[in-house]
């Protein structure tokens, strides 16, 4: 089950439906992926190749979800991704936000693509989530949060600092895609990253909503994340600090959704 269609979510889906699994993801999302449109993952908008795949299962709010032993409601909750999907366990309190929300963090949001009201969409996803007092949250990032309530409080805070501050929520995005795509990469040599970035979709977008020609908003994302510590120079590479698991280069090596094969009807 695929609670939103960012790279690092629906990656696996090939490999996962290739071993007879089937997989669930949002209406609109599969609807779209079952087009093939171009804008799918947003793989090619962020750079973050994806293997092509088709969803067995469309859900819709409110929908009941079988897994196992267990019926989860779904729960819409735009604002990392307009379909971006929360799963509702009520007899247990359990909730599986996605990239909602960590024990540390918010999911960032894009205002270029999503509309300048993402932020608020996001806050008010937030909200909802929050009102129904889950006793355990399952984020698709990082540890547990040991006090549900505690990890909503911040969460909550942090999604009012980005609806209140457009350009730090742009910043925020920028910080995250452009990390995101040194640890898929295993580093980017140093005297490329700059040039890479200019050829970014992504990164064009952010420079307009902050005023800024894309060569001087890539000279300063690099500089202000090399200072900060969250990227590293080693042996000629800029790395992301944050710990990762490597990936293979041949999981890069795949055609954009605009390219994919055609997909079998949704069952």
């Amino acid at each position: 089950m695929n609670t939103h269609w960012h790279s690092d979510h629906v990656g696996g889906n090939a490999l996962l439906q290739a071993m007879g699994a089937g997989i669930a993801a949002g209406a609109p999302d599969a609807q779209a992926v079952a087009r093939r449109d171009a804008g799918c993952c947003v793989a090619e908008y962020l750079d973050q190749p994806v293997s092509p795949y088709t969803v067995d299962v469309p859900l819709d709010e409110g929908q009941i979800l079988r897994l196992g032993d267990a019926d989860w409601e779904v729960v819409h909750t735009p604002g990392h991704t307009p379909g971006h999907l929360a799963l509702w366990l009520p007899e247990e309190r359990l909730l599986v936000v996605g990239d909602a929300l960590s024990d540390y963090d918010v999911g960032w949001v894009n205002l270029a693509l999503d509309g300048p009201d993402a932020a608020a969409i996001a806050l008010a996803s937030l909200q909802r989530m929050a009102d129904l007092a889950p006793r355990v949250l399952l984020p698709s990032h990082g540890p547990l949060p040991a006090d549900p309530g505690a990890a909503f409080a911040a969460a909550l805070r942090r999604a009012q600092r980005l609806v209140d501050d457009p350009a730090g929520a742009v910043w925020y995005g920028a910080r995250r895609i452009f990390a995101f795509a040194l640890m898929i990469r295993d580093g980017i040599p140093a005297d490329e990253v700059e040039p890479y970035l200019h050829a970014r979709a992504w990164l064009t977008d952010a420079a307009r909503l902050l005023g800024r020609t894309p060569e001087a908003l890539a000279a300063e994302l690099v500089d202000t994340m090399l200072r900060s510590g969250a990227v590293v120079l080693r042996d000629g590479r800029l790395h992301a600090a944050a710990e990762h698991t490597p990936v293979t280069a041949e999981s890069l090596r795949v055609p954009f959704p605009h390219a994919w094969p055609a997909a079998a009807p949704i069952r």
